[in-house]
C-alpha cells in the first residue's frame, strides 16, 4: 500500500525533493517555496501553489483525478529529458516547458501564461482563462484550443493532428508579438484576432484567415506561396507584406490604415479580387499610391493620386452577369467593354485620379484594338452609359487615366466620339468591257486603327453585300478593287463599323460596266429642273428609268421606250431638292446636278 507524502513548504528559500508525491482524496495542500518531483504525482486531493511557489516536475508521469484543482497561482516547470505524460484534467496558473515535451492526454488549462521555452505540448483540448498568454522560444503547440489567447511566439501549431484546421475552438486571438507570430495551418476565431503584433502565415498549402469578429492586425505577412484566404474583413495598422504568395481578399473588405504600407508585391504577388468584388480600403490618404490588386489571372494594378486626404475604395471583378451585377458567370460580353469591372468609394471624387491597367488578352477584351482617342470610362447607372469624362490611353503601357467624375462601378471601354465624327468620301474609275473597278476612299480622321472598313457593292442601289474587309492602319487613304463587276450599274460604298457597333457610311459611287454600243448622255447639266437625256443603243424595246440619289436611293422611276439607235428622253428634276442624282436607263447611267431654281 502507498504510503500518503503530506508536505507543508513556508520558506521558499528551502527546496524539497521528492521521488514521488501522492496526495489521497480528500487531503488539501500547499506549496510555498520549492519543490522537486523526480520520479511521479498521483494527486486525488487538492494541492494549492503559493503565489512564490516553484514546483519541478521532472518525472515521467502526472496523474490528475481531483477536477476542480486549480493550483493557486505558483509556478509548474516540465524539466525532464524524456517525454512526460499528464493523464486527468490539470489547471495551472504559471507553467513552463523546458524540457522534451509533454503530452496532456486529457484537458489542460492554462489560468495565465504558458512558456514553452525548448519542449513542445500536444494536448486533446487545450483551454485557457483570462486571455492567458502563450509565449514560445522553442518547441511546437500541437492542441485542439478553446478561449481566448495572446500568442507572443514566432511558431504556433495548435492542430489536432489530421483532424480539425487551427482554431477550431477559439474565442479571441490577441497577436503581441512584433516579431512575429507564424502559423503554419489556417487560423479561425469565433471571435476577434486582434494586437499590435505581427501574424505571419508560412503553411505548405493555401491557409486561410477567419475571424467571426473581425480581425485588427499590426502587420500581416504572406510567407506561403500558395496564398493566404480571408473570410473575414479586417484592417491592418501598420503594414501588409507580400512575400511569397497572393492575397485572396474573396469578397472581404481590407482596410489600411493611414500609415499601412503594402510591400513585397509584384506580378506575381498581389491582392486577388476575383469574381466575389474583395475591396481594398485606404483611410485619410494623399498623395499617390499604387493598390497591387489584380484576378486570379491577371495582375492588374491600380495607381490612385489624391490631391487632398480622402478615404478611398477599390474592389475589380471579372465576369459581368446579365444584370451587370458582381460575380458569378459572365453574361455574354458586350463588344464594347472590357470584361473586367472597378469599383470605386471615395470621400473626395473630385480631387481624385486612377490609372488603371490591363492586359489585352482579358477574356472578351478588345482594348489591344482601340486607338488613342476612342477610350471611353463607362458607368452603371442603372445600366451601362458611356461617361463625358476626360481620359488619357497610352496604348503602348496599357494604362488609362481617368478623373472619377463619381463613386461607382466602372468599365473601360471604346469612346465613339471620334467615330461619330467621321466622314468618308469614296471615289470609282470605271471600267470598260468588263475590266475592274478601282475603288479609294479618303479618311478625314488620321491614326485610326480600331474597328474595321467594309468595301460594299450592290447592283440595285439597295441591297448591298460586303466585297472586301480591311483592317484600318491608322492612314487617311485606302483603296480596293472589284476585279469582275458585272455587267450593268454597279453601286459601292464603304461602311466604318467601330469597336462597340457604330457604323459611318460614305457616300454611294456609281460604276456603269456598259456595252460597246450603249452611251447615256444629260443635258443641261446642272439642271434646275427639266433634263434631255441621249441613249444609244442597238435593240429597240421598253426600258426602265430610275433616278437615284447620292445615298443610293430610289427617287424616281418610269418606264420608257426605245428604239434602235440615238435615243433621246426628258425628264423633270424640278420637285425634287438640289443635290446630285444618277439617272439609270438600262445598263447606263450617268450623274446629273440639281440646282436650286
Amino acid at each position: 500500500m502507498r504510503t500518503p507524502v503530506l508536505f507543508l513548504l513556508c520558506c521558499c528559500l528551502h527546496l524539497l525533493v521528492r521521488a514521488q508525491v501522492y496526495i489521497p482524496a480528500g487531503a488539501q495542500n500547499q506549496v510555498t517555496g520549492a519543490m522537486v518531483v523526480a520520479d511521479s504525482i498521483t494527486n486525488q486531493g487538492k494541492l494549492t501553489l503559493g503565489s512564490n511557489a516553484h514546483f519541478y516536475f521532472s518525472g515521467a508521469h502526472w496523474a490528475e483525478t481531483f477536477r476542480q484543482n486549480t493550483y493557486g497561482q505558483g509556478l509548474v516547470l516540465f524539466t525532464s529529458t524524456q517525454q512526460q505524460t499528464v493523464s486527468g484534467n490539470l489547471q495551472l496558473y504559471r507553467t513552463v516547458v523546458n524540457g522534451a515535451g509533454v503530452s496532456f492526454r486529457n484537458e489542460f488549462t492554462i489560468d495565465s501564461a504558458l512558456y514553452l521555452e525548448g519542449g513542445g505540448v500536444s494536448a486533446t483540448l487545450l483551454k485557457t482563462q483570462n486571455a492567458a498568454w502563450i509565449t514560445r522560444r522553442g518547441g511546437s503547440l500541437n492542441a485542439k484550443p478553446q478561449g481566448n489567447y495572446n500568442l507572443s511566439y514566432p511558431q504556433y501549431q495548435p492542430l489536432v493532428a489530421g483532424a480539425e484546421a487551427l482554431g477550431s475552438g477559439l474565442q479571441n486571438v490577441n497577436i503581441e508579438n512584433i516579431a512575429g507570430v507564424t502559423i503554419t495551418q489556417d487560423l479561425a476565431a469565433k471571435g476577434r484576432i486582434s494586437g499590435v503584433g505581427t501574424l505571419i502565415f508560412a503553411g505548405a498549402r493555401q491557409q486561410v484567415l477567419r475571424a467571426d469578429a473581425g480581425f485588427a492586425l499590426g502587420q500581416l505577412f504572406v510567407q506561403n506561396a500558395a496564398g493566404l484566404s480571408l473570410s473575414s474583413s479586417g484592417s491592418i495598422s501598420n503594414m501588409l507584406r507580400l512575400d511569397a504568395g497572393k492575397l485572396y481578399l474573396n469578397n472581404e473588405l481590407l482596410t489600411l490604415m493611414p500609415d499601412a504600407a503594402i510591400e513585397g508585391y509584384s506580378k506575381d504577388r498581389y491582392l486577388v479580387a476575383g469574381t466575389n468584388l474583395g475591396r481594398v480600403r485606404r483611410l485619410g490618404f494623399a498623395g499617390q499610391e499604387l493598390f497591387p490588386m489584380g484576378t486570379s489571372e491577371w495582375y492588374l494594378p491600380v495607381t490612385v493620386t489624391h490631391t487632398q486626404p480622402a478615404d478611398f475604395t477599390l474592389g475589380l471583378f471579372s465576369g459581368i452577369t446579365a444584370n451587370a451585377l458582381e460575380g458569378g458567370p459572365p453574361a455574354e460580353q458586350k463588344p464594347f467593354m472590357v470584361d473586367l469591372v472597378w469599383t470605386t468609394e471615395t470621400s473626395n471624387p473630385a480631387n481624385t485620379r486612377v490609372n488603371l491597367e490591363w492586359q489585352p488578352q482579358l477574356e472578351g477584351s478588345r482594348f489591344n484594338e482601340l486607338d488613342l482617342g476612342m477610350v471611353g470610362l463607362w458607368a452603371f447607372r442603372g445600366g451601362w452609359q458611356l461617361q463625358n469624362t476626360a481620359i488619357q490611353y497610352n496604348q503602348t503601357s496599357r494604362q488609362v487615366a481617368i478623373q472619377l467624375p463619381t463613386s461607382g462601378r466602372f468599365a473601360i471601354g471604346a469612346n465613339d466620339t471620334l467615330a461619330t465624327n467621321m466622314k468618308l468620301a469614296l471615289t470609282a474609275r470605271k471600267g470598260i468591257n468588263g475590266e475592274a473597278v478601282s475603288l479609294q476612299w479618303l479618311v478625314n480622321i488620321m491614326g485610326v486603327r480600331s474597328g474595321r472598313f467594309y468595301l460594299e457593292h450592290s447592283t440595285d442601289g439597295m441591297h448591298f453585300s460586303a466585297l472586301q474587309q480591311i483592317q484600318p492602319v491608322g492612314l487617311s487613304y485606302y483603296s480596293g478593287l472589284h476585279s469582275q463587276p458585272p455587267a450593268g450599274i454597279n453601286y459601292y460604298r464603304v461602311v466604318y463599323q467601330s469597336t462597340s457597333g457604330l457604323k459611318v457610311y460614305s457616300n454611294v459611287a456609281v460604276v456603269s460596266n456598259f456595252g460597246a454600243n450603249d452611251f447615256l448622255q444629260a443635258f443641261p447639266n446642272p439642271t434646275q429642273g427639266p433634263v434631255n437625256l441621249r441613249f444609244t443603243t442597238s435593240t429597240r424595246g421598253p426600258a426602265v428609268l430610275r433616278i437615284f440619289n447620292d445615298r443610293g436611293r430610289l427617287v424616281q422611276s418610269r418606264e420608257v421606250q426605245l428604239e434602235a439607235g440615238v435615243n433621246t428622253i426628258r425628264t423633270d428634276l424640278t420637285m425634287l431638292s438640289a443635290a446630285t442624282y444618277i439617272i439609270q436607263v438600262r445598263y447606263e447611267a450617268v450623274k446629273v446636278i440639281k440646282l436650286d431654281d
